[in-house]
């Protein structure tokens, strides 16, 4: 490709360091642009490289975007992994699209693989979009049972925000509970969940949690 230093051939690994660059910025485009230059080049993408495609239609919430390249994944041979699933999950969390996300966690558990607790809090994330505050509440419970390490900041942070976005009565008494366990378990929200607690339950409840660093 023109641009590079004369006489050297850029490796696959160059390849997928420049769509993970675009994904980390969310530049779909640009991702699929240099994908498709490690074809031109006589290269092989390998799951790394559609991980990082994925990845970065996630960034996005261009879930089927994600989807498709998950697809084209397994045309290519490879077999997704969990990373693969994490970040179809996180893409459809990304725009609330719950149901979307569930589907890919079943279809990657039937392949054997084991969710862990970034996909869980994807699943609640998913939820806490459209202010689905019963199912978030099942997801962190399974998080709680079953993922591989304790619920985190941005765990309990997505359950907060669904008792935002809920119009469910007892939304207000659920964000406080969270709070609480938050608390207890010595864990600091960042200022999104703060805001969020504030919605759910009032600026003088969410003060009463965490007015000391806010």
């Amino acid at each position: 490709m023109a641009g590079w230093t004369a006489g050297w051939t850029p490796e696959l690994i160059t390849y997928n360091f420049m769509i993970g660059a675009c994904a980390k910025a969310g530049d779909c485009k640009s991702a699929e642009h240099w994908l498709e230059e490690v074809k031109k080049a006589g290269l092989t993408p390998d799951l790394i490289a559609y991980n990082s495609m994925i990845d970065a239609c996630a960034k996005v919430g261009k879930y089927k975007w994600a989807e498709r390249w998950l697809q084209e994944a397994k045309k290519a041979g490879w077999a997704p992994n969990l990373i693969t699933y994490n970040s179809v999950m996180h893409a459809c969390a990304k725009v609330g699209k719950y149901k979307c996300a569930e589907h890919w966690l079943e279809e990657a558990q039937k392949t054997g693989l084991t969710p862990n607790l970034k996909t869980y809090t994807c699943m609640i994330k998913a939820c806490a979009i459209v202010g689905n505050l019963e199912r978030a509440e099942f997801w962190f419970e399974e998080a709680e049972r079953k993922a591989d390490e304790k619920p985190n900041a941005i765990t309990f942070g997505a359950l907060i925000e669904a008792c935002a976005n809920s119009h469910s009565m007892r939304a207000s008494h659920k964000a406080e509970a969270v709070a609480r366990q938050m608390l207890d378990a010595n864990i600091l929200p960042n200022t999104f969940t703060y805001n969020c607690l504030c919605r759910a339950a009032g600026r003088a409840v969410a003060y009463n949690f965490f007015g000391f660093i806010f």
